[in-house]
């Protein structure tokens, strides 16, 4: 959910840019479609691994309950590789196909290896540290292969930051969970998930690494009604 609306921005503006003369330009408009991505992402991470049990309760039956625990290692996979996707654009752009799918099937490879690891020996659990590993090869792979042809910078000082916020919110609402353990799921899930968020951009104004034009920015994104990008280089 967090990718899509961002993907789906960037890409139209990416392919103008490239076959447009804009080259030059395309590296800071990846960092900058990376950086929205994280700031997105992160949240949600924080609230699957804070609520993870009353998700699990809402939507699982009982019996699978346990398995809540293996949520945050299956939603931080999913962020790594999502933001992977951002850093192949060089290599998109460049048609090289076969280092893409290279990329791909090393990923492949390293997660039937952990499996074959893994889960003998600590079951659904080393599944999912499994699929958060070999998630994670990709964004250093296509880090590694596209340096040369058309880098990947990634926004560290952004993604430091939204790591901050979103530590600070886990811990928040993890809390709060606890204070509500007597409320419905549904509107203790509610509460947690807003008060989540609100701490977690407080932080990001705090800190000044959200404005109130990019929260707008951003809404827009999520509701499909933008096409453009913002053609900011966030890359320290």
């Amino acid at each position: 959910m967090a990718r899509r609306p961002v993907l789906n921005a960037s890409y139209p503006v990416l392919t103008r840019e490239w076959e447009g003369g804009g080259r030059p330009g395309v590296p800071g408009l990846i960092s900058s479609y990376t950086r929205y991505f994280i700031l997105g992402a992160i949240p949600l991470v924080a609230f699957i691994a804070a609520a993870s049990h009353d998700i699990a309760a809402l939507i699982l039956g009982e019996a699978f309950w346990p398995g809540h625990v293996v949520m945050p290692w299956i939603a931080g996979g999913a962020v790594l590789l999502h933001a992977g996707f951002f850093g192949d654009r060089g290599l998109y752009l460049r048609e090289k196909v076969y280092r893409l799918l290279g990329a791909i099937s090393v990923c492949a490879v390293a997660n039937v290896g952990l499996n074959v690891v893994l889960v003998p020996r600590m079951g659904y659990r080393g599944a999912a540290i499994a699929t958060l590993l070999s998630s994670g090869l990709y964004p250093a792979i296509v880090a590694y292969s596209s340096r040369r042809e058309l880098p990947w910078h990634v926004p560290w000082r952004s993604v430091s930051r939204a790591a901050f916020a979103g530590a600070l919110a886990w811990g928040v609402m993890n809390g709060l969970g606890g204070v509500t353990s007597h409320w419905n799921v549904l509107w203790r899930l509610a509460l947690t998930g807003c008060v989540g968020l609100v701490a977690y951009a407080a932080v990001l104004f705090a800190t000044k690494e959200l404005t109130l034009r990019e929260m707008r920015l951003l809404y827009r994104y999520g509701r499909g009604q933008r096409a453009g990008g913002p053609g900011e280089k966030h890359y320290e």
